[in-house]
């Protein structure tokens, strides 16, 4: 009941904005997001960015698990026997769950790794496999030998979209404090960890009885893991570029101004 208002609200309320004569969604949101501090604002603008970017990585991430896995998926679908409308159906079947195996692929990006069914795990470290549904997707999940030195550092894609978003903040901040350079990129880091930690929770639960009763990932921890690469990455392209941060960092290493005098003397 709750879904179908949700989705019925959804669909409500973009077909009334897209009237001719309704105002748009910035226009109704500027009230209250104009309340808000311009760095807070910024901050929140690159969180969302690095969300958008981490999605678009987990989806080229499974494009390479199911083409790693192209047999066995090929051998699920031959198993199954199905005929023409049989094929169509379980199409657009796979279409509904492939958002969901984007969501753990996330999971998998940021360390924590997700499970599908008990004692399963799915992480850059470890693959512990157990038997899986006749699913032709869940055919594409990494095996065992594809664990490696090189998937262990997946998680610095996270530090890498925090490099991202962070140049966006850099861009967009007008600090007027000495502290609102790492206020954004706190906002930004926070934003991150929370959507992400909201995705996972909804991509994660029970699929089955038995086994299939946990699948998907620890939302918060997931989120935690986003929050603090993005934290890193953003903080290490604001930071240097803050120019309250740039006046601290010459005056404690007493580094002359342009002019000969010692930065903080008159």
């Amino acid at each position: 009941v709750v879904g179908g208002a949700v989705v019925g609200g959804l669909g409500l309320g973009a077909g009334l904005l897209r009237r001719p004569e309704a105002p748009s969604l910035r226009a109704l949101t500027r009230p209250a997001w104009s309340r808000v501090a311009s760095w807070a604002r910024v901050g929140g603008t690159g969180g969302v960015l690095a969300v958008a970017l981490l999605v678009a990585v987990s989806a080229l991430v499974v494009t390479l698990w199911v083409v790693a896995g192209r047999a066995t998926v090929g051998d699920v679908v031959r198993g199954l026997n199905l005929d023409a409308v049989g094929g169509v159906v379980l199409a657009f079947a796979e279409l509904a769950f492939l958002p969901n195996l984007v969501v753990w692929a996330l999971a998998w990006l940021s360390g924590p790794g997700f499970a599908v069914g008990l004692g399963s795990r799915f992480s850059p470290t470890e693959v512990v496999p157990t038997p899986l549904p006749a699913v032709p997707l869940l055919g594409g999940l990494p095996a065992p030998d594809l664990v490696g030195p090189a998937t262990a550092g997946a998680p610095v894609v996270l530090v890498v979209v925090g490099l991202v978003a962070g140049w966006y903040v850099h861009r967009r901040v007008r600090p007027t404090a000495g502290w609102h350079a790492l206020a954004a990129c706190a906002v930004t880091a926070a934003t991150a960890g929370v959507l992400v930690a909201t995705l996972v929770t909804l991509a994660s639960g029970a699929a089955g009885p038995g086994r299939m009763a946990s699948v998907g990932a620890h939302g918060w921890a997931v989120g935690g893991m986003v929050a603090l690469g993005v934290l890193v990455g953003s903080a290490l392209v604001v930071l240097p570029g803050d120019p309250f941060v740039r006046a601290g960092a010459r005056r404690l290493l007493r580094v002359p101004d342009r002019d000969g005098t010692p930065a903080g003397e008159d």
